[in-house]
């Protein structure tokens, strides 16, 4: 018979695991202690002069029903209660929303300059939330890696005048 010029592959190559595995691998590696140090660095590196802290313990309302299109009510209960918050006053640079969303790929990597360099310190959120939220200027971004709110994707940003 005749064969192809070109023969025809089936898929290969490895595989990832989930991007909410590949956190608790880290956080196992990372001690939880760390949070208010990196959150810190992370503000030190992007040259702010006022760092604040504020835990609200409120049961609040982490995520407006109305950003959500394909989650019960009942899935977004975990997400709601108090809140530690933390601001500073150094506006985030589109190389700041491309690096957070890299995971394990630090922007701050060539910079000798940047205390946080290996892309693994902000992660260190997550032994405290699932779903963490960073407001900067006029927009916001949400994190939520094991993908329920947002069915197959692990996020979502939002201009606050659309909100």
């Amino acid at each position: 018979g005749l064969s192809p010029a070109h023969p025809v592959g089936e898929t290969f190559g490895q595989r990832r695991p989930p991007l909410y595995q590949m956190i608790s691998n880290i956080l196992q590696e990372y001690p939880s202690g760390q949070i208010f140090k990196e959150i810190i660095q992370n503000a030190d590196d992007a040259r702010a002069t006022e760092v604040k802290f504020y835990l609200d313990c409120r049961h609040m309302q982490t995520l407006p029903h109305n950003l959500v299109e394909s989650a019960t009510y009942s899935e977004l209960d975990r997400f709601q209660g108090p809140a530690l918050m933390s601001f500073n006053n150094a506006p985030f640079k589109k190389e700041d929303w491309d690096s957070i969303q890299s995971l394990q790929q630090s922007g701050k990597a060539k910079n000798p300059h940047k205390v946080g360099k290996f892309g693994i310190g902000f992660n260190s959120v997550y032994h405290i939330t699932d779903l963490p939220v960073i407001i900067s200027e006029d927009y916001c971004g949400f994190l939520e890696p094991q993908e329920h709110i947002w069915k197959g994707e692990s996020g979502k940003g939002y201009y606050l005048k659309d909100v």
